[in-house]
């Protein structure tokens, strides 16, 4: 069942989709705004072939679409500006979106929220004018591909932004955070490596202006995961007055061990007495 909750110019075109399923080409649409929401039954309606590339708005298209799955990696939304909560809950959703051309979208907060099963690459995305990716990939359980190269440094806030994505765990050190003053929880529940979250943190503590970063933002809250590197995270708190939280020192959990184990291999033996 397709429940359709489109404005009213819109209507009739995708009533007319209704009777015409396997209708191929189909009328432009120019507005996705809240408008497909498919029930846990899926639906018989082919989208495969909609155009949409008039479509500006696609702000929860596929909100709570649990039985969502189809191919629309070949959707042409080039205009589309607003991709906030579009698939959330989508927990049957794993299609190839890799090759959408997302480069005037400023919006993708709760894009792929609890999409327990995603994990396409999605790496070559031109994301540069993003400005919101809170909660982003939350509760994305299976996503871990290598988003290294994008280009973030327009985004304010990564607040959730990973939260329970437990297989994530790639180095993002070489993302540009000049604009971003939060980040808490973003790391919280991940499988984030000692040396990818310590290459995150070396590479966001470095201003790199030969690379186009104009600024590291001050007072920002961060947490992260498992470290090492005690020297970086000070430094951002130090110099930039960063809160970074939420995070286990590794060495010096292994310096105590270490020193535990000397002490205990140090203690005198028991004294052997003979009758």
């Amino acid at each position: 069942m397709l429940v359709l909750r489109l404005q009213q110019t819109a209507l009739q075109i995708l009533l007319t989709m209704l009777m015409l399923p396997s209708l191929k080409n189909t009328t432009k649409i120019s507005n996705l705004k809240e408008s497909v929401d498919i029930d846990g039954k899926g639906s018989d309606v082919d989208l495969t072939h909609w155009d949409v590339s008039h479509v500006t708005d696609a702000r929860k298209a596929f909100f709570n679409a649990a039985a969502f799955n189809q191919d629309i990696g070949g959707w042409d939304v080039s205009q589309v500006t607003n991709m906030s909560s579009m698939f959330y809950l989508g927990i049957k959703f794993n299609q190839n979106i890799g090759d959408w051309d997302v480069s005037k979208v400023t919006n993708m907060a709760y894009m792929l929220h609890t999409t327990t099963i995603f994990n396409q690459n999605i790496g070559s995305w031109d994301v540069s004018k993003v400005t919101d990716m809170s909660y982003m990939l939350f509760n994305a359980n299976a996503f871990n591909q290598n988003i290294g190269n994008w280009d973030v440094s327009k985004v304010t806030t990564m607040v959730w932004m990973f939260w329970n994505a437990k297989v994530f765990n790639q180095d993002i050190g070489n993302w540009d955070v000049s604009s971003l003053t939060n980040a808490i929880h973003m790391f919280k529940d991940t499988s984030m490596t000692l040396n990818n979250m310590d290459s995150t943190l070396r590479g966001w503590a470095k201003l790199d202006t030969t690379a186009g970063e104009s600024a590291i933002q001050n007072n920002v809250g961060w947490s992260i995961a498992n470290y090492t590197d005690a020297t970086a995270r000070q430094y951002l708190i130090d110099t930039y007055h960063w809160t970074i939280s939420a995070a286990v020192l590794m060495a010096a959990r292994r310096y105590r061990a270490t020193i535990t184990l000397i002490h205990l291999t140090q203690l005198p033996k028991k004294p052997h007495y003979t009758v």
